[in-house]
């Protein structure tokens, strides 16, 4: 009899030792699961609207030539002899030139907090990359859906009283004969700062049953884009630093990840202040 019941007290423990173990497998299932979908920040689509609610004016190509400390012209006069917004502002004046030896100061860049992204990753979704890099489209049926993440972007920027005084004679004489030529002060804007990355992540996600032909060729397809978007963003120079590589793949999702300096938005003021610099 006494075998009997510690048969059947070991059968109860031992029963209920699997109990808790399947609920804390239950538990750490649903832990991961949250991680992944609830706490995993959404691709953001509307990113233009994003940077004009925090004061920024989009750099839609990432050019870097919206780069802190440059002169940029946005208003020309038309051939109506009427002014006129530039669809995109043009650089008049580089900063290595008018403030040379200085360099702004660096800081993260924080999305609001009601919208769940952190600094660490601004993920934009295939629907905004539709506006900002048509080129980025892969054209594959292979492939689910894609994203492209901004890693660690940071602002990089001068206070006002940082530039003031300090405009170069070079520029201050450029900048004078533009004037005198027939342009107004306030067709020209110093940037102050700028968004800026130097790293990229495309990643695809693959349709169930994909071949690993079809995940190469398109693979092939997002390095090619990537390395001629960047190549446009830091146009001019002789050495810009770009590298495209294969960062992790499998029957899931690959990612490839390029680095190279990119301007995702920047914010100015009008130079009619700043004939005195």
């Amino acid at each position: 009899m006494e075998a009997s019941t510690e048969k059947a007290t070991a059968r109860r423990s031992l029963k209920k030792h699997i109990r808790i173990g399947l609920a804390l497998l239950i538990v750490v299932a649903g832990f991961v699961l949250y991680t992944r979908t609830i706490m995993k920040p959404e691709p953001i689509q509307d990113i233009f609207n994003i940077l004009e609610e925090q004061g920024y004016s989009s750099n839609a190509g990432f050019s870097g030539a919206f780069d802190p400390g440059n002169v940029v012209q946005i208003i020309e006069s038309g051939p109506d002899g009427r002014e006129r917004e530039l669809p995109t502002p043009v650089v008049f004046l580089w900063s290595s030139d008018c403030f040379p030896n200085m360099k702004p100061r660096v800081n993260p860049f924080v999305l609001p907090e009601t919208r769940g992204t952190s600094s660490a990753t601004l993920n934009i979704g295939s629907k905004a990359l539709t506006k900002l890099f048509p080129s980025l489209q892969v054209d594959s049926k292979a492939i689910v859906d894609y994203t492209l993440k901004i890693e660690s972007p940071r602002v990089h920027t001068f206070a006002k009283g940082d530039l003031s005084g300090q405009f170069s004679e070079k520029c201050v004489q450029a900048y004078d004969r533009q004037i005198r030529a027939g342009d107004k002060p306030e067709w020209f804007a110093l940037i102050l700062d700028a968004i800026v990355a130097e790293r990229l992540a495309f990643e695809m996600g693959w349709r169930a049953n994909t071949s690993a032909e079809a995940r190469a060729a398109a693979t092939r397809q997002a390095e090619d884009a990537l390395s001629r978007v960047l190549e446009k963003t830091n146009p001019g120079e002789k050495d810009p630093g770009i590298s495209v590589n294969l960062e992790s793949e499998d029957e899931e999702h690959t990612v490839v990840a390029a680095e190279g300096h990119v301007v995702v938005g920047y914010r100015a003021r009008p130079m009619q202040r700043q004939r005195d610099e």
